[in-house]
């Protein structure tokens, strides 16, 4: 029996208002290894192992503000796991996996959130694979490794949705790795873990600039080496819960990094039960989990969810209070003022700096302790230096 954990990814520390809870069950059979993304304002769930051993590929919409399900077009094509799939531009994609009879696949699916419609995009040109890691920036898809028959990959290419084309990148710098996770922030991707066809897992953790396509060695992850991960791409936080440490061990540790501060500090799991193997998504600042595999290995077809604080504005200071570094975040729209001004308690302008890209990373760890003020164009937010 394949066991695996889940890893919902996201960047940087704010405070959890609520605790996790369960939601609407899922309507379709209990399952592990589905996929999941977010399209459109809503969240899509399909594709994995039911109780019966057998792969699926019945796709289901979950409304966060109805707190319901309806199944949706399913995927046309061989029922499947271990997929990889992520949500971009109202889009969602679903790449590979591994069908019932064990054969990995290599078939590439876009699904129209507004047409409830399943399109076939350019066959991925690399090797068949499952667990691969898929991941979205502004503007393409990046896929990293994956499990390829009795090889663990180490391949990087690029997805361009505009011309439906692929591109293959330089390998990555650690070797074949399959259950990968990682998110995007900061127009950089982060990203580590996994485990090889020796079993062997990984606490490792990258930055990728997709622009240059350089590798920058992270902190490592502090927690237990653990295997069989999937991953999820989110907003503003990140946070690991219940893997498997081998020998059918669980792990129900939890854990979130900062982006800013290069820095993993512990978090709260999702339930006093351990359970692996479930899809995740984020909506409307909550995290979502549905389905997996509970300690007794039985599937799943529940559905947790937490609230947290999340960036909802046009103009953010954060983490804020900080002694190390802030990010300065302006909206997409807003970002027409490349300069930003810092101003001490008393009102004098003790910084300027021009020219800026946004989201700028700002090193306050060298000021004095007070409260200064960050003006950048017509936003202002006042800033706490401990």
């Amino acid at each position: 029996m394949k066991l695996f954990f889940t890893l919902v990814l996201l960047s940087i520390y704010l405070t959890v208002v609520s605790q996790w809870k369960i939601e609407a069950s899922f309507p379709g059979e209990k399952r592990d290894d589905a996929v999941a993304f977010v399209a459109d304002g809503f969240g899509y769930v399909g594709t994995g192992m039911n109780t019966w051993y057998s792969c699926t590929n019945d796709f289901y919409r979950y409304d966060v503000s109805s707190a319901d399900w309806r199944r949706i077009a399913d995927l046309p094509a061989q029922p499947r796991q271990y997929a990889a799939a992520v949500g971009s531009g109202g889009f969602g994609y679903v790449l590979g996996g591994v069908n019932g009879a064990g054969q990995e696949l290599k078939d590439y699916w876009s699904y129209r959130a507004t047409e409830d419609r399943w399109v076939e995009k350019a066959n991925f040109p690399g090797t068949a694979r499952s667990k691969a890691l898929l991941l979205a920036t502004d503007k393409q898809l990046f896929l990293f490794g994956g499990r390829g028959g009795a090889n663990a990959l180490n391949d990087c290419w690029v997805y361009n949705p505009e011309g439906d084309s692929w591109r293959q990148l330089n390998t990555m710098p650690f070797g074949g790795r399959f259950d990968l996770v990682g998110f995007y922030q900061f127009g950089s991707i982060y990203l580590g873990l996994g485990t090889d066809t020796a079993k062997n897992s990984y606490s490792d953790w990258w930055r990728f600039d997709p622009g240059h396509e350089i590798w920058v060695q992270m902190q490592d992850f502090p927690g237990e080496s653990v295997t069989y991960n999937v991953a999820l791409a989110g907003s503003v936080r990140n946070f690991v819960s219940a893997g498997s440490k081998g020998n059918y061990q669980f792990a129900a540790d939890s854990w979130e990094y900062s982006v800013v501060n290069n820095s993993w500090h512990s978090f709260p799991v999702p339930d006093a039960h351990s359970f692996r193997g479930s899809a995740g998504f984020v909506l409307d600042n909550r995290f979502y989990l549905a389905c997996g595999l509970d300690s007794t290995f039985n599937r799943l077809n529940t559905l947790w969810s937490v609230r947290f604080e999340t960036p909802q504005a046009d103009y953010l200071v954060y983490p804020n209070p900080s002694s190390e570094k802030v990010v300065i975040y302006v909206a997409e729209n807003q970002q027409d003022n490349t300069e930003i001004q810092v101003f001490d308690y008393l009102g004098r302008n003790v910084q300027i700096l021009k020219g800026v890209n946004y989201p700028y990373v700002l090193d306050v760890s060298g000021w004095p302790t007070g409260t200064y003020l960050i003006k950048t164009g017509k936003f202002q937010q006042k800033l706490i230096r401990p």
